[in-house]
């Protein structure tokens, strides 16, 4: 049931790819709904690979914070057990956003077979591995502490709009991630930025394609 369900929550993935895509290649925007009829195919198999290589790393996950929750029951470590939990959780989601930053976006913009996509993901992923999991630790840190907080104030209401906003927030992170350090350049409201190795700096600064 679980797999299930995450199977089908992470259809959302590629379709927004795709969106963010449109809008930083050429800037147009594209419906979302369109996105999700026109990349299902590719979005179930995108799914389904990434559901197979984490499937042990989230097991470990959960088995580890299972054990950690004994640290209620110990009156030395109780008080503690909340913020070691949270760092875990901070650290856990970081590591696993850095490893797969790359996969979605690859496969979003250069359409490459699901699993050459991956491999070229972790390559990326390795290469850029320790600024990219920083940033991710400050991410998660910032989505955690904004869930919770708006969570507490409107008794979980507020998680219905929060909680997508997250989701769409990664992925633009990845997105931007992806271009930067492929060397592509992409519009940002409006605005092309040129990252600083994508060897574009001697064009001239009004002009306006990709």
């Amino acid at each position: 049931m679980t797999a299930a369900f995450r199977f089908l929550l992470g259809f959302y993935e590629i379709p927004v790819y795709r969106v963010l895509e449109g809008s930083m290649s050429a800037n147009a925007k594209f419906s979302f709904t369109g996105r999700v009829i026109a990349s299902a195919g590719i979005s179930a198999r995108f799914v389904l690979a990434k559901l197979l290589v984490t499937a042990v790393y989230d097991a470990g996950f959960l088995i580890a914070l299972y054990f950690m929750l004994g640290l209620f029951l110990n009156s030395a470590t109780a008080l503690w057990a909340p913020f070691i939990i949270f760092v875990f959780l901070v650290a856990f989601l970081a590591l696993r956003y850095t490893l797969l930053a790359f996969f979605g976006a690859h496969i979003a913009v250069d359409k490459p077979k699901v699993f050459k996509g991956l491999a070229f993901g972790f390559k990326k992923s390795a290469k850029y591995f320790g600024k990219t999991y920083a940033q991710f630790l400050l991410l998660w840190l910032i989505i955690i502490v904004f869930n919770v907080f708006f969570a507490a104030f409107t008794f979980g209401v507020a998680l219905i709009a929060t909680i997508p906003m997250s989701m769409v927030l990664l992925c633009i992170f990845n997105m931007t991630l992806y271009y930067t350090k492929t060397g592509r350049r992409f519009y940002a409201d409006d605005k092309i930025v040129t990252p600083p190795d994508s060897g574009l700096h001697e064009k001239q600064a009004g002009e306006t394609h990709i």
